[in-house]
């Protein structure tokens, strides 16, 4: 039973024993043998020491004895009653309270005069995990009005979670504990009065799920198993076919009386009506709820390509709950497993970028094969070596399937999956099953995918007034780069830079995903001007696409004059039946292309609205300033056009223009901004049409743009 182990534990409880918020009872005399359990509290998922942990014990007085962890996460609980075992409870702010038994103290002195000593280490879970899913009864309806209950008290965690279906079966139980590997948690579906009558009709049942930190964990639960009613939860004929040489399979919630249970099968191949039985062997399994069918003597294979009739009166065991299943069944003949599929490719994204996470995946239909479905394996290089199956489809004339990579593809263990980060590469298999089975995904050539996508420049904020033309001496500004993804941080970007004006090596940041250029500018110098950015490489060694700005004035609105000839990455949406905004030729404050707003034919209403990507404002500017040009044109007095900033921080917006008023020309509208500096802000432009006459409405918006000047 002694876990105390020379210097290292000394170690640890000396460092403990430094606390001075510890509650202690008093009551023992000094010259008593005195107890201690000492331990360290790490993270389940990073395994880093945790501070700020209260961890406590009963005192023999009826109170309480607690201390802290310190920075290490060391903790040392003293003055306990030797020849005594504790109880300890480890509890912090976001993290799921915990129990451990500590071992029994010695009762003579140890490593430590006058002292027993035991360690109880311990590591804490985040409340960041969720269950969730749908409750099925009977004939796979949804269950509403059943409770869940998760209680992880036998496994150390002070928690009891509950949960109640909705109308659709839905539950979510949230603040579990999860684990990297995944937490094995039961959830018991408590007993459920399906028809309101008083009388449960389901009894308890317990299900088991697995929770991961920050993920939400899919957990149907089926009840039938439960069901007081007899119930076929399954069987292998439900596709209507059958290998020849497979026996009929049906598994039952409750145990059948097998003297009372009786099995017919009929031939109905020539008519579908005629009777033509067919000598059969019926078995039991040892659980007594598996009924298995096959024709006798044993051995003897059903007749190919000849339909069946299949007829089970079953009755339960228990209560004499009586059953009818009927099934009709053709037998077929696989001589084997279907070959490779042809033609695997990844229609969706056409690039994977290290953040990708789902596909969607089409191949080629073989009749020939005779495959009652297909399966999706998944695998990856760096956590995932074998194959993972994810997705299980149908057999169709044009066979595809949509799949999201599961939580365990991901380069770090945080709430950002990334699974192509580093240079990791996915496998995508596809395998043909029938009757006869399948090829291991092993065995076939997978689409191998990587990150293939060029990293970008998201952000570029400029920090101090480039233009020292004023200036009788050098000064230094701050330029700093965000990169959409993960970069390579031995390989740092080059800048070109006005003449005269100079920068220092980048710097990285802490995240691998931004850095900085100290930019030197000579006295009397006029420092704006154009800049290029270029030379990173992401975490795969992808070349950042170069990146062109401005020291001086900065532009923040992407695509603002639709030049591209497109919106994004603007976004719109609608309301009523008004028409979508689209990129037009027909009007242009400058260039070629605006966006359009509202139009079509009479009587159409509603919002016609863009909305740009979330615009970080910087800090350290002297002003921020919206504009946009406009072109409106009204049908109806009550028709109007409107663009703002709107503040996603605080939840305030400005107003560029509102107009109910035609214009034969473009307007310039202005709005002062600055005072949302380092908030986050979004353009919003709309056209509202009231849709009473046949007249309509409609607006041309261009050259939409934030400047901030330093």
């Amino acid at each position: 039973m002694n876990r105390i182990f020379g210097a290292a534990i000394a170690l640890v409880f000396v460092a403990a024993c430094s606390q001075g918020n510890q509650t202690v009872d008093t009551t023992q005399g000094a010259s008593q043998l005195t107890g201690s359990v000492v331990g360290v509290v790490t993270s389940l998922r990073t395994g880093a020491p945790l501070p700020g942990v209260t961890v406590s014990v009963p005192s023999p007085n009826g109170g309480i004895i607690s201390v802290t962890t310190d920075s290490n996460g060391a903790y040392a609980l003293r003055g306990l009653v030797p020849g005594a075992s504790y109880t300890v409870r480890f509890a912090a702010a976001g993290y799921v309270p915990r129990f451990a038994d500590a071992p029994q103290i010695p009762n003579s002195a140890g490593d430590y005069p006058s002292n027993g000593v035991v360690q109880v280490d311990q590591a804490m879970a985040q409340a960041n995990a969720t269950l969730k899913g749908h409750v099925y009864g009977r004939d796979l309806l949804p269950a509403s009005g059943v409770e869940l209950v998760a209680d992880l008290r036998p496994q150390g965690f002070d928690l009891v979670a509950t949960a109640r279906t909705d109308a659709q079966g839905a539950y979510t139980l949230t603040g579990l504990p999860g684990a990297p590997t995944g937490l094995p948690v039961a959830v018991v579906a408590q007993p459920w009065d399906a028809n309101g009558d008083g009388v449960a009709d389901y009894g308890a049942q317990s299900y088991a799920g697995s929770t991961y930190p920050q993920v939400s964990s899919l957990l149907d639960v089926d009840l039938r198993l439960a069901a007081e009613d007899l119930l076929l939860i399954a069987s292998n004929v439900e596709t209507g076919t059958i290998a020849a040489n497979t026996a009929i399979q049906l598994t039952f919630n409750q145990v059948l009386d097998q003297g009372l249970t009786s099995v017919t099968l009929d031939d109905t191949t020539a008519d579908p009506t005629a009777q033509k039985p067919v000598a059969i062997v019926a078995t039991f399994d040892a659980t007594g709820t598996i009924l298995t069918v096959a024709p006798a003597p044993t051995g003897t294979l059903l007749a190919a390509n000849h339909a069946y009739s299949l007829k089970v009166d079953a009755v339960a065991a228990v209560n004499g709950a009586p059953l009818t299943v009927s099934r009709s069944v053709t037998a077929i003949v696989p001589t084997s497993v279907p070959p490779a599929v042809a033609g695997l490719v990844v229609v969706t994204p056409e690039a994977a970028d290290y953040d990708t996470a789902s596909f969607t995946l089409t191949w080629n239909w073989d009749p020939s094969a005779n495959a009652t479905g297909y399966q999706v394996w998944v695998r990856d290089t760096s956590r995932n070596p074998d194959y993972l199956l994810v997705q299980e489809v149908g057999s169709s004339p044009a066979p595809s399937a949509t799949v999201t990579l599961p939580a365990t593809f991901d380069y770090y263990s945080d709430s950002k999956q990334t699974p192509f980060a580093f240079g990791v590469g996915v496998d995508f298999a596809v395998v043909a099953v029938n009757a006869a089975g399948a090829l291991s995904p092993t065995s076939v050539t997978p689409v191998h995918l990587t990150d293939t996508v060029a990293p970008v420049v998201q952000t570029a904020f400029q920090s101090g007034n480039s233009d020292n033309s004023a200036g009788t001496s050098p000064k230094t500004i701050t330029l700093s780069v965000t990169f959409g993804e993960y970069m390579d941080n031995l390989v740092v970007p080059t800048i070109t830079l006005p003449a005269s004006v100079t920068a220092g090596p980048f710097v990285w940041n802490a995240d691998g995903m931004s850095g900085k250029f100290s930019i030197t500018i000579p006295a009397s110098t006029n420092g704006n001007g154009s800049y290029t950015v270029s030379g990173a490489k992401d975490s795969s060694g992808n070349a950042m696409k170069s990146y062109a700005g401005t020291l001086g004035p900065v532009q923040l609105v992407s695509n603002g004059t639709f030049e591209s000839g497109v919106l994004t990455p603007w976004t719109t949406s609608t309301t009523g039946n008004a028409v979508a905004p689209s990129v037009s030729t027909a009007a242009a404050a400058t260039g070629s292309y605006s966006a359009m707003l509202g139009g079509g034919a009479s009587y159409t209403y509603g919002d016609s609205k863009i909305t740009s990507p979330t615009i970080a404002l910087p800090s350290g500017y002297s002003s921020i300033v919206a504009s946009v040009s406009y072109r409106h044109t009204s049908g109806y007095s009550g028709d109007h056009t409107s663009c703002a900033v709107q503040n996603l921080t605080t939840g305030g917006s400005t107003t560029i223009f509102s107009t109910y008023s035609s214009t034969t020309g473009f307007t310039t509208a202005t709005a002062n901004v600055t005072a949302y500096a380092g908030q986050n802000v979004q353009i919003v432009c709309n056209t509202y049409q009231y849709g009473y006459y046949s007249t309509t409405s409609y607006a041309y918006v261009d050259d939409i743009s934030i400047v901030a000047t330093p």
